[in-house]
């Protein structure tokens, strides 16, 4: 039974249909509608207390229409490039994808089956994700970074092995990290976007330009309404390709690692920081609780007497633009070049403020 108060009103309806208009066409208009049509049916349904940031039941089916959005707009542009351009070699993937986006989606599945059933174990999972991304790496090793570890360090560390193992455990572990971000609105979207736009100005590879189009009007409906999120498939996937376009785009050279540990910062840091406590008062590491960072901002935002629904979107917002706008801008702006180890220095800065937020908000939720 669906509450009345859940129903969105006719003005903001007509307002995300006309953002979705202007800024996604006819797709972003049909995402408009279709997330809201889901969300009244409650199909993959998002428990309240799941996250302790949500004062409401919401549908977890956000990633897999972010999915069908993006491939809609892949082949409208393939349309678009065919007649403006009268390209007549018909579809080239090197032109629209980078050619690991099927590991995403394959991650992205495995999120999806527990989105339905709730039944993996968060050892099963992990493991999962480790015997994919691993295998992936295994196959293609051209993919890998070489020369990661300069001297003085130990060379033994930049062995194709120590390099494989070290690669597809960062991965597996941002995925994880990205999921727990998923309960704040905006939050995980709002970071993804900026990652796709660095892949997009870096490759041109039009899969993220779609990726950023359709991630925007979810984003849009996210945060108005609270009705959707992106849901394990969503989270699974899209931390996925985050991890995975990082990789690519540092092993093309001509850029600082910690350049793309800052766009990543706010889920990497937070996992670890969450991992650490849990260890250290003997709880398992891998126990899911609503102990994060986030869920701390919520808590005074909404002390601050703004809504549930206000408070998170406030929240996902201060939080993505803190961790991954300020790098975003230093970029943009050429402040810092790509390959500059000043990277180092705003990840640590930025690490040390994520730490002292975390002390100073000492609400505990769980």
């Amino acid at each position: 039974m669906i509450n009345p108060v859940d129903f969105l009103r006719p003005l903001t309806f007509f307002l995300l249909l006309l953002l979705g208009g202007l800024f996604g066409g006819l797709v972003g208009v049909m995402m408009i509608v279709a997330m809201t049509y889901i969300s009244y049916k409650r199909w993959f349904e998002d428990r309240a207390d799941k996250h302790g940031i949500s004062e409401r039941n919401s549908s977890r089916f956000g990633g897999v229409l972010v999915f069908f959005g993006a491939i809609a707009f892949v082949l409208f542009c393939w349309q678009f490039l065919n007649k403006e351009l009268a390209l007549a070699d018909s579809f080239r993937p090197s032109q629209y994808f980078r050619g690991y986006e099927w590991v995403a989606l394959a991650a992205g599945l495995v999120g999806l089956w527990e989105d339905f059933f709730e039944r993996l174990s968060a050892m099963s999972r992990l493991l999962f994700l480790f015997v994919l991304v691993g295998l992936f790496f295994w196959t293609n090793p051209h993919l890998l970074p070489t020369n990661v570890f300069p001297e003085p360090m130990p060379q033994i560390l930049n062995l194709q092995t120590i390099l494989w193992l070290g690669v597809t455990i960062c991965v597996v572990g941002f995925i994880n990290a990205g999921n727990i971000a998923d309960g704040a609105n905006g939050l995980l979207s709002n970071i993804a976007m900026v990652v796709f736009l660095v892949a997009y100005m870096q490759t041109g590879a039009v899969f993220y330009f779609a990726l950023i189009a359709s991630i925007f009007v979810f984003t849009a409906f996210n945060m108005t309404t609270g009705l959707m999120f992106l849901g394990d498939f969503g989270s699974y996937s899209i931390s996925a390709l985050m991890a995975l376009v990082c990789v690519d785009l540092y092993s093309q050279g001509g850029s600082s690692v910690w350049f793309y540990g800052c766009l990543l910062s706010y889920p990497c840091v937070e996992l670890v920081r969450v991992m650490f406590l849990r260890w250290r008062s003997g709880s398992s590491p891998m126990k899911a609780d609503n102990n994060h960072l986030h869920n701390r901002v919520f808590t005074k935002f909404k002390a601050m007497g703004f809504s549930s629904l206000v408070a998170n979107s406030y929240t996902g917002l201060a939080l993505s633009l803190l961790s991954a706008l300020v790098p975003l801008v230093i970029y943009l702006t050429g402040y810092l070049a790509l390959d500059s180890s000043a990277w180092a220095g705003v990840f640590l800065i930025y690490c040390l403020v994520h730490v002292l937020l975390s002390t100073k908000m000492t609400v505990r939720l769980d």
